[in-house]
């Protein structure tokens, strides 16, 4: 009896431990499971006028075990047990019937509030995962969906069989707008909106709008970028990178500011302004008026002569001649014996 108790002990404290980790039935639902991913990328191929991919029991065994595989190790990981590829599983479980098969796959962890809007236009946007789901080529389709510690681990493996389709074809549930997944799938977009590169601001900076339609692996392909630099640039979150309408993203960031050197502008030494050479006048030499000759009364042809006609030398020397013939005149009427 107290065995048992023991036992039983240990079975309810196991499942206490593990009752965390196990996911809710409303955790599961949102997360959807392989078909509903399947049909989801249908929905993609549809838009693209591509045919369906069919759902193969192999392809969605190996795809399941991949996911849970995933969820085990606590990360996302195209390699299996003992490091096996997609492949290698695939051709290990039958698929193609031992015929040459193509296998392509994708994988992905996200949180439980995501949604396959999210996985197939975000996370799988980039050129290699989007070709995974659009390619022509591949006919057949597994999926795996696993929940654990509030993270999803999804996996979508496509295949093809060379010269015959092969597989075994189970169609995939029909999606109803407003079913279970309504939330999880009726956003996605059934168009394709084309990228139109936006012109470069003066500085440098490449500013794109996007569009309903537009995903981060368009976007980049279109400015010849990748995603991982347009996540970076607008601080997108790395492991669920979403964009919507309207949104402003930074595909190029302006020029790193060069300091432009200020022109040096030599100004030229300040010349001495010369000055002006004064022009010395000569004083005025006062030039004698003339004074006018009168004109003789008619009849009278005496002209008498100009005072400034006369030698001043001359008359000087007349007059100092005088005065001393007066003065000895005088002196000698002075000595001279009165009678």
């Amino acid at each position: 009896m107290k065995r048992s108790l023991l036992i039983l002990t240990a079975v309810l404290a196991i499942a206490a431990f593990l009752a965390p980790v196990l996911p809710s039935k409303d955790v599961a639902a949102q997360a959807g499971n392989g078909y509903d991913l399947i049909s989801a990328v249908n929905q993609l191929r549809a838009s693209l006028g591509l045919g369906a991919l069919h759902v193969d029991p192999i392809l969605m065994s190996i795809a399941q075990g991949q996911s849970d595989y995933q969820a085990s190790i606590g990360t996302w990981s195209h390699e299996g047990p003992g490091g096996s590829s997609p492949r290698d599983r695939a051709i290990a479980a039958g698929f193609g019937g031992g015929a040459t098969v193509f296998i392509s796959e994708n994988v992905a962890v996200m949180n439980t509030s995501a949604s396959f809007n999210t996985l197939i236009y975000s996370i799988w946007s980039d050129q290699l995962h989007w070709n995974t789901m659009t390619n022509p080529n591949y006919t057949h389709a597994g999926a795996g969906v696993t929940v654990a510690d509030g993270e999803v681990y999804y996996t979508l493996d496509v295949g093809y069989i060379a010269g015959n389709p092969g597989g075994s074809y189970v169609p995939a549930p029909s999606y109803t707008p407003g079913g279970p997944q309504a939330a999880a799938t009726e956003a996605t977009p059934n168009w394709i909106i084309p990228v139109i590169t936006a012109t470069p601001h003066d500085d440098g900076e490449v500013i794109h709008v996007s569009e309903a339609g537009q995903s981060l692996w368009s976007i980049a392909i279109a400015y010849g970028t990748t995603i991982k630099e347009i996540v970076e640039l607008n601080g997108l979150d790395t492991d669920n990178p979403v964009i919507w309408p309207g949104d402003e993203l930074i595909i190029r960031p302006a020029l790193d500011a060069t300091i432009t050197p200020t022109p040096t502008i030599t100004r030229p030494l300040p010349s001495r302004t010369p000055t002006p050479t004064r022009t010395i006048r000569p004083a005025n030499t006062r030039v004698p008026t003339q004074t006018p000759t009168a004109t003789p009364e008619p009849g009278l042809n005496i002209q008498l002569p100009s005072i400034y006609a006369i030698d001043r030398q001359k008359l000087g020397i007349g007059i100092i001649a005088l005065c001393s013939l007066g003065l000895i005149t005088v002196l000698f009427s002075g000595f001279r014996p009165r009678k």
